[in-house]
């Protein structure tokens, strides 16, 4: 009779005790194992982010590899056309268009913010030298 009511007892508080077992052990609030899942949870959220943030670089590379091309066109053709005007002003463009392309190569592979400021300020007055020198050319 004894180890029928055992049976029963076992039987009875086994879920009671199955429960404490598991409240036991869950993870509390300053857990590491907790915090782990916790991190585990939200990481993949982030991760369509980063993808973004990848295919917006990737973007943007693509956008100035395609300006440095046009530039690039356009500064050769201007090179190629100073050979339309007279020998001395096509020389004198010819030799602003190296000081322009040295100045904007320094601008593509600098990162100081303060001498990216002086080259835009040379390369605004290369600019304006360019079209002085063209207008000159033109009008005479």
């Amino acid at each position: 009779m004894i180890g029928r009511f055992f049976v029963l007892d076992v039987v009875a508080r086994g879920p009671v005790r199955a429960k404490r077992a598991r409240e036991a052990a869950r993870p509390g609030p300053g857990d590491p194992r907790r915090l782990q899942r916790h991190r585990c949870r939200y990481a993949h959220s982030a991760r369509p982010h980063h993808r973004l943030q990848l295919f917006d670089g990737i973007i943007r590379y693509d956008q100035r590899k395609t300006y440095e091309e046009a530039e690039a066109s356009a500064i050769g053709t201007e090179y190629l056309r100073a050979d339309l005007l007279p020998p001395a002003d096509g020389a004198n463009i010819r030799a602003l268009l190296k000081r322009y392309v040295d100045q904007r190569i320094l601008f593509y592979t600098t990162r100081d913010g303060k001498q990216l400021n002086e080259i835009n300020t040379r390369t605004v007055r290369l600019q304006a030298e360019l079209w002085s020198a063209v207008q000159t050319s033109a009008v005479a």
